[in-house]
C-alpha cells in the first residue's frame, strides 16, 4: 500500500491529482489502491485527474487541529472533479467571496515545505 500512496503524494508534489481506473469495470477512484473497490480487480491504471470541479458540500472549521489553529476559521469541502471523482480538500477564497454548493473551483497547490505540496481548491 505504501508505494501506491507514495505515487499519489509524488503526484501532488508535481501538481497532479492521480487516481486509479479499473480496467475491468471502468470505475475511477481515489485514493489509489491495489484493488478496485467495486469489483476487486487488480488490473488498474494510474491516471491524472482534471483540475476543475464543483463544490458538493462544505463546512467552516472553527476549532482546528493543532497544526492549523492559526488558520481557523477555514473551509473544507468535497469537490466533484470532472473525472467522476470526489475529493475532500480545503477551499480557499477571498474574504468577500460567498461559497455555495455548485460553485466551480480549480485545484491549486501550496508548497509549504520543499518536499510536500498541499492540494486546495480556489475560484
Amino acid at each position: 500500500m505504501e508505494s501506491i500512496l507514495n505515487s499519489f503524494i509524488e503526484g501532488l508534489k508535481n501538481e497532479k491529482i492521480l487516481y486509479n481506473r479499473c480496467n475491468q469495470c471502468k470505475k475511477n477512484f481515489l485514493p489509489p489502491t491495489y484493488h478496485c473497490p467495486t469489483c476487486g480487480n487488480d488490473k488498474l491504471e494510474i491516471k491524472e485527474a482534471q483540475k476543475e470541479g464543483t463544490i458538493e458540500t462544505f463546512t467552516v472549521v472553527h476549532v482546528a487541529p493543532t497544526d492549523f489553529v492559526k488558520e481557523a476559521p477555514y473551509i473544507v469541502g468535497i469537490v466533484q472533479l470532472n473525472d467522476d471523482l470526489r475529493i475532500m480538500a480545503r477551499i480557499k477564497s477571498t474574504q468577500n467571496e460567498n461559497i455555495n454548493v455548485g460553485d466551480k473551483v480549480k485545484a491549486a497547490f501550496d508548497k509549504k515545505k520543499q518536499d510536500a505540496s498541499i492540494l486546495f481548491f480556489t475560484f
